[in-house]
């Protein structure tokens, strides 16, 4: 039972002309694409730690969590779900919101097999993120692209300023010990 990413973000989706800039590269040199896809790269890692520091899917994709009988979902690594389906028809659903929000199916036996398809995402694309959001990716992308040559900073911390734009962004976890 473990939630399998089945979409990515299109490569047309990624602002690399928009890192281009932050990065204040010159034009007209890469003439065989090559710096394109470095920055492509840097954007998808970063957009993955942003989304891994603050639990949430940033641009909407497709996740699938295939679920034996009994059939009970689990707790949700991802949040703001837009829509759902399981064994590939629309059901009513809800999210039961908590430190882990859980998707309940309503009308369905728990001795079925299911595959639950999740659409998930804080935004449909790029330009429909919040400022701050999309400011942080780009910081980011930036500091890994600056720093890609320098083995001292394995396993380094967030930059201060995109741990400062994401933060209110973050669900506070208290731990007391206690079930979810």
């Amino acid at each position: 039972m473990m939630l399998v990413e089945e979409t990515t973000v299109a490569d047309a989706a990624l602002p690399v002309a928009a890192l281009g800039d932050f990065l204040r590269l010159g034009t007209g040199f890469d003439t065989d694409n090559m710096q394109e896809g470095l920055l492509r790269a840097f954007l998808r890692a970063a957009l993955a730690a942003v989304e891994g520091r603050i639990g949430k899917i940033l641009i909407a994709r497709t996740f699938r969590e295939d679920l034996a009988p009994p059939a009970a979902l689990s707790a949700l690594p991802l949040r703001e779900v837009i829509a759902v389906t399981a064994n590939g028809a629309p059901v009513d659903w809800q999210v039961q919101q908590g430190l882990r929000p859980r998707v309940t199916l309503r009308g369905w036996q728990t001795d079925q097999q299911l595959s639950v398809r999740y659409i998930a995402g804080m935004a449909a694309d790029w330009e429909t993120l919040p400022a701050d959001i999309q400011q942080a990716v780009l910081m980011l992308a930036a500091h890994y692209y600056e720093y890609r040559e320098d083995p001292d900073l394995d396993g380094a911390c967030m930059p201060f300023g995109v741990s400062a734009l994401t933060e209110r962004y973050r669900t506070v976890r208290l731990g007391f010990g206690g079930a979810q």
